[in-house]
């Protein structure tokens, strides 16, 4: 009788596990440990960064991804994520790193260096939400993306004029 109590529960779980959730993200630009920097941040206490950019000094940009959702085990593994947004889509390959927050969350995300010219930006400026598929699960959260076109306008705006 537990076996099965134990069992049916389990079968309620599983499907709450792998459901999306919208996620309210505060955007900004700036500037991080001194280099020019985009960050996207949930609006929760404790919460990781769902996006961080930072200009580097060779004009290209080290993204860091997914660390609100949870991305590989942190241990340098290959990891791939694709964003989606206004009919468009990006799939971002890297690796798999502890995110900024690590001691405060345990969140992974994966990390990689783009161009300044990268879809990913022209995904991230179309004024609508941005959902996230990690790996093979069909779960996607969706992040908001209120203050997102102007943040990654002026971020890529900051990148391009230090690199002039």
């Amino acid at each position: 009788m537990k076996q099965m109590l134990l069992a049916a529960v389990a079968a309620l779980l599983v499907p709450l596990a792998a459901q999306a959730a919208n996620v309210n993200v505060v955007w900004s630009n700036g500037k991080t440990d001194g280099a020019i920097s985009l960050t996207g941040q949930p609006d929760e206490e404790e919460s990781d960064q769902v996006l961080f950019a930072r200009c580097r000094a060779d004009g290209r940009i080290d993204l860091a991804v997914g660390a609100y959702e949870g991305v590989g085990e942190g241990k340098g593994e290959p990891v791939s994520v694709t964003l989606s947004s206004g009919g468009k889509s990006a799939t971002l390959h890297g690796k798999s790193q502890n995110s900024r927050n690590f001691e405060m969350t345990a969140g992974t995300e994966l990390a990689t260096t783009v161009a300044s010219d990268d879809s990913i930006f022209a995904l991230l400026m179309s004024e609508q939400p941005v959902a996230i598929g990690v790996g093979a699960s069909s779960a996607r959260d969706s992040w908001s993306a209120r203050g997102l076109r102007k943040s990654a306008q002026a971020f890529l705006a900051a990148c391009a004029a230090k690199h002039q």
